[in-house]
């Protein structure tokens, strides 16, 4: 009976110091689900064991208490971070606006101005900043991408030669990385500088139908510190990697996930049967398989169109295994519906739900 007695206590101890302590700021972990993941050699490369992480988030900054704008889902078009003033920028396509708040989500202020005259923005699609404190927007109703100054004095104006929505990033402090959707290329991405001057072209779009070429070739990319693009594209499930000098490095079909596998096989049966029941199949009908993402040192983050809510995909940058899945819950346990993601470490997460605005770290 004593033998059992101490089986049992130190059982009990083994338990405990086999629990991880999460402190974390406005959330707690509710679970860690491990799941078997089962993949093919052309697949992407799976950790054994991926914990599906369900984080509890207590705090929701509701973005039209101070703004007076409803900026909430469907009215942001992307969330960014600019590390030279640690503020984090909201673009509002549908009310014109760039609103910026603190890392806490104090509300500060509109960045730029609405309109049409010399550095005004009317259709703000993202954000981009360099390291002298430039900001630069990309404005697809007025087909420009607009160069200011951190207190948002005019510099430049940059041509967007693409024929498709998409957006622009610096890729130093002199050269811009623009998204060139155009019908009489077979380019992904256009380097110039900014004076507009065209440096070179880099990837190579897929062709599947050249009516819906350009639809088929939409994505979604990212910048890290040495310069490399992450792409994920919206419409297949692929993601690639191309290295400073513009080869590719990585490239991996992600349609074997857990999570995502269903969504593929369910997008596709959808799709053939709206063909099936179409008179005319002259309408090309999207999968929409991903609605944001982000990078930060460690990870790569990918925010997929999996189910309602959404789910964050963290991949390793250095091999593109999956590390975890995130999901996010408000105080009632009720999964929320995320729409943008803005990572600036895997200690400082910035998301946007229907609600508002959160942050979390993993």
């Amino acid at each position: 009976m004593k033998i059992n007695m101490i089986h049992k206590e130190l059982f009990i101890i083994l338990i405990a110091l086999l629990i991880p302590l999460n402190h974390l700021y406005s959330q707690s972990v509710l679970t860690q689900q491990v799941r078997k993941i089962q993949h093919s050699d052309n697949k992407i490369v799976c950790s054994p064991n991926i914990s599906i992480e369900k984080i509890k988030v207590d705090d929701i900054y509701e973005c039209t208490k101070d703004t007076n704008n409803n900026i909430g889902y469907g009215f942001v078009s992307s969330i960014n971070y600019n590390k030279i003033n640690k503020k984090l920028y909201l673009c509002s396509t549908k009310v014109g606006k760039i609103f910026i708040f603190n890392e806490n989500l104090h509300y500060l202020g509109i960045f730029g101005k609405y309109g049409q005259g010399k550095g005004e923005y009317v259709y703000p699609l993202y954000v981009d900043f360099n390291n002298n404190g430039r900001h630069l927007i990309s404005d697809r109703r007025l087909n420009k991408s607009i160069v200011l100054e951190q207190d948002g004095s005019f510099f430049n104006n940059l041509p967007y030669y693409g024929e498709d929505p998409g957006y622009s990033l610096f890729y130093s402090q002199d050269l811009v990385l623009e998204y060139y959707p155009k019908k009489d290329s077979d380019c992904l991405f256009l380097l110039f500088n900014v004076n507009g001057d065209t440096i070179k072209t880099i990837g190579k779009r897929f062709t599947v139908d050249k009516n819906y070429d350009l639809i088929y070739n939409r994505l979604f990319f990212i910048l890290d510190n040495e310069r490399s693009i992450y792409c994920a594209f919206v419409n297949h499930p692929l993601l690639r990697k191309y290295d400073k000098n513009g080869n590719v490095v990585f490239e991996g079909d992600y349609s074997n996930l857990y999570g995502i596998s269903r969504f593929v096989s369910q997008r596709e049966k959808e799709i053939k049967e709206e063909y099936d029941t179409t008179v005319s199949n002259t309408t090309y009908i999207t999968p929409n398989f991903i609605r944001d993402v982000s990078i930060d040192n460690k990870y790569f983050y990918i925010l997929y169109n999996n189910k309602p809510s959404a789910s964050i995909y963290v991949f390793d940058k250095t091999n593109f295994s999956v590390v975890k899945i995130v999901e996010l819950y408000n105080k009632s346990l009720i999964p929320l519906t995320l729409f943008k993601i803005c990572a600036v470490s895997h200690n400082l997460i910035y998301a946007l739900c229907y609600e508002g605005i959160v942050k979390f770290k993993l």
